[in-house]
């Protein structure tokens, strides 16, 4: 990481059931899928601080290798 070390809070939950983001999951569920390196997928709110709440996915992969690693992200664009 460039810069000096230093800290945050940060709070994590899972988005209300009725502000789920549903087209978006799906969405992302089939294009992980489409890779053939997604093992699973997960997401949760974060909220850095004092900053509003963003939505994050974590993906496990199959293998680690460079290539398995930008797979996800360049389904999603």
């Amino acid at each position: 990481l460039d810069g000096p070390a230093a800290g945050g809070r940060v709070r994590l939950y899972e988005p209300d059931w009725q502000d789920e983001p549903v087209d978006f999951l799906s969405a992302a569920s089939a294009e992980f899928d489409a890779t053939g390196v997604v093992r699973t997928a997960r997401r949760c709110l974060a909220a850095v601080e004092t900053a509003d709440p963003a939505l994050f996915v974590g993906v496990e992969l199959a293998s680690a290798d460079d290539e398995a690693r930008a797979r996800p992200l360049d389904a999603l664009g």
